[in-house]
């Protein structure tokens, strides 16, 4: 028996089809953080340990944040407020959960900040979303540091 000379060369797999991103899905924005040395080394360690990058990582923290304030409308993964059901699912939480939600939220801000937030910004309707909208819509041209 002879044994042929030419290796065997595998089929070459069929390239994978790519997800089509969803224009309205599109991270547009940029957020430039200054930070100490000490703080992005620690970020990048926790970052590798989640498998994700830096930049993902932080912005997950960020999105956690703003969607553990009850004030807030809901954000899915990617920062995008919701719309139909599941917003109008949080928006309309009964009084006692929006409390509870409430005193999480507080107790996090006074272990984070060192300080609770007063009583009254629970009341404020002017923390409320529908009326922080307005002030996004006459500053949308503006950029804050």
């Amino acid at each position: 028996m002879v044994k042929d000379s030419k290796p065997k060369v595998a089929a070459a797999a069929a390239p994978r089809a790519k997800r089509q991103a969803r224009p309205d899905d599109a991270r547009s924005g940029r957020l430039i953080l200054r930070a100490h040395p000490d703080l992005l080394q620690v970020l990048t360690v926790r970052a590798r340990v989640a498998g994700i990058s830096r930049s993902r990582y932080v912005e997950r923290l960020l999105i956690a944040w703003l969607n553990a304030d009850p004030r807030n409308p809901r954000m899915d993964a990617v920062g995008k407020i919701r719309t139909g059901f599941d917003q109008a699912r949080h928006a309309a939480p009964s009084a006692l959960a929006r409390a509870e939600r409430w005193t999480r939220y507080n107790s996090a801000h006074a272990a984070l900040f060192g300080v609770p937030l007063p009583d009254s910004d629970f009341e404020d309707p002017e923390q409320e979303w529908d009326a922080a909208k307005t002030l996004i819509d006459v500053d949308a041209g503006g950029d804050d540091d």
